[in-house]
């Protein structure tokens, strides 16, 4: 006979009350992880807000004065800024009243998202300046309706779009004058992946930045400024040079030194950061302040190289560049250790573009080659690189971009900023082309 026996009240009751309390345990926690998500859905759409916001005050940066403003949702929509008002992660819209504070501080612009204006200044009332933004932004709804443009990380949409990556390495003995599109190498952090030759897709602008002077026939002062990617760091920033001149600048005002090629001097050996800037750091880093400040929060702190190594043949002192690419032709992305008290590798927002770098984009020392990519857009400009000093006979030469040709240090040449983007940075989907380029901000 089988003894069918059941649970007894005591047996339930405790299994009831196990249930009771895996219920106040995994309730509270799937309810905060919906809440927290809502609470980053909220986050991104009030910083693309904040990015409207910054893209107007771009404009206006140099007219408004010290004090706070106040830019609405409403304000947005009515300046064709934003499409339409989205709703929030409860599906409700935002309030046309909701905004962002601006704050202005000298140069220093300051944005934060508010429920209501305050006692800021309003904007409604400022006109709209002399030119029309193209670049209408449409925020992803989390409620009913709303579209938007996808957004994708920069560094994989450039690998993604440029397959198959080359691992070979291209004969720098001449100059590339068809597209190689993107090839892999070694920094000092990791792989790199460098554009190489006339390539056509790795164009960035910024939204609202223009050009602040005109150089020649290459651009004119208010026309949108682009840059153009030269590669995917080790570390995974992605570093960009201007497409085209600032503006002309000595190298340095000073002579009678071979310290005066060093983009710092009389530095406090290791320490490359604290030393007296050159006429060119100074020059770039006030052109930062006046126009990338805007922009500031999407530009890392990277290395650049002003590679100082030397070789004394007679009275002329040669610096590593010299050797590795007119003599051995061997361009490398590594910065060779500087024991001096100029020069060196440096943490900066901005600097310039190495000679190896400019060869490996497919240039050649003293050969012209105007089918690559850093051709055409400029007159001569800057290098980071020195050559050669001979005190002897007066020279102390700093290599040039495009041609590879040399300069000396107290010669007025072009500058082309180099900046290099944060490994996360996300921006709308596009091809990079020069009519559809990754738009920033």
């Amino acid at each position: 006979m089988i003894n069918k026996k059941g649970f007894t009240l005591i047996e339930l009751l405790a299994v009831i009350a196990i249930l009771g309390l895996v219920v106040a345990i995994a309730v509270p926690s799937i309810v905060g992880i919906m809440s927290r998500n809502q609470e980053k859905i909220d986050s991104a759409q009030e910083k693309e807000f904040i990015s409207i916001a910054k893209l107007w005050a771009n404009d206006y940066k140099n007219s408004i004065t010290d004090g706070c403003y106040f830019m609405s949702l409403n304000d947005m929509v009515e300046k064709n800024l934003l499409s339409e008002i989205p709703n929030d992660s409860d599906g409700n819209k935002y309030s046309q009243t909701s905004g962002v504070k601006i704050t202005k501080n000298g140069i220093k612009l300051t944005y934060a998202y508010v429920q209501n204006i305050g006692s800021c200044n309003s904007i409604s009332g400022i006109s709209s300046p002399d030119r029309s933004y193209d670049e209408v932004l449409t925020i992803p709804s989390t409620g009913a309706g709303g579209s938007s443009k996808k957004r994708v990380k920069l560094s994989e949409k450039i690998k993604e779009d440029n397959t198959p990556i080359s691992e070979d390495k291209p004969d720098f003995s001449t100059v590339a004058t068809s597209d190689e599109g993107l090839i892999k190498d070694i920094d000092e952090d990791g792989e790199t992946f460098y554009f190489r030759g006339a390539v056509e897709n790795n164009y960035v602008k910024f939204r609202g930045l223009k050009w602040a002077t005109s150089d020649g026939s290459y651009h004119n002062a208010g026309e949108e400024m682009l840059w153009r990617i030269v590669r995917i760091n080790g570390d995974g920033t992605i570093r960009l040079i201007a497409d085209g001149n600032i503006g002309k600048s000595k190298f340095s005002e000073n002579l009678n030194d071979e310290k005066y090629v060093g983009y710092t001097y009389d530095n406090s050996a290791p320490n490359v950061q604290d030393g007296t800037p050159s006429t060119i750091k100074t020059y770039l880093e006030n052109w930062y302040s006046e126009n990338m400040m805007p922009y500031d929060e999407y530009i890392e702190t990277s290395k650049f190289c002003n590679d100082t190594t030397t070789r004394t043949s007679g009275s002329i002192i040669y610096y590593g560049a010299y050797d590795r690419l007119y003599t051995k032709k061997d361009p490398s992305f590594k910065c060779e250790n500087t024991t001096g008290k100029y020069g060196g590798e440096y943490n900066l927002k901005i600097g310039l573009i190495t000679a190896d770098e400019i060869i490996f984009a497919g240039g050649k020392i003293s050969i012209s080659n105007s089918s690559f990519y850093l051709s055409g857009k400029s007159s001569s400009f800057w290098t980071a690189s020195p050559r050669a000093v001979n005190q002897d006979e007066g020279f102390w030469q700093i290599y040039l971009g495009e041609n590879g040709g040399t300069t000396d240090v107290y010669f007025d040449e072009g500058v082309r900023p180099v900046i290099n983007l944060k490994s996360d940075l996300l921006v709308p989907e596009a091809t990079g082309t020069i009519d559809n380029p990754y738009i920033i901000g």
